[in-house]
């Protein structure tokens, strides 16, 4: 299901104050997405754990995931 890039944008910012992000809808479809976030409640986590608190916050905001969101996280 679609979801615009804005509503991802909120969450993260809601769920990670003062995050950088940056967020691409690679397929024009507002699905697939490439996020690249800088987050300094993300520094020190497992590769996994980092993914699993982003998609909580999209999810927990948004109510689903894109079908597509491929992360990469920046030093804080």
């Amino acid at each position: 299901m679609a979801i615009a890039a804005e509503k991802i944008e909120q969450a993260l910012l809601t769920a990670f104050p003062g995050c950088r992000i940056t967020l691409e809808d690679y397929g024009g479809d507002q699905d697939h997405y490439n996020l690249s976030i800088a987050a300094s409640q993300l520094e020190g986590a497992l590769r996994g754990t980092q993914h699993r608190m982003i998609y909580k916050a999209i999810t927990e905001h948004v109510g689903e995931l894109p079908h597509a969101l491929t992360i990469t996280i920046q030093k804080w």
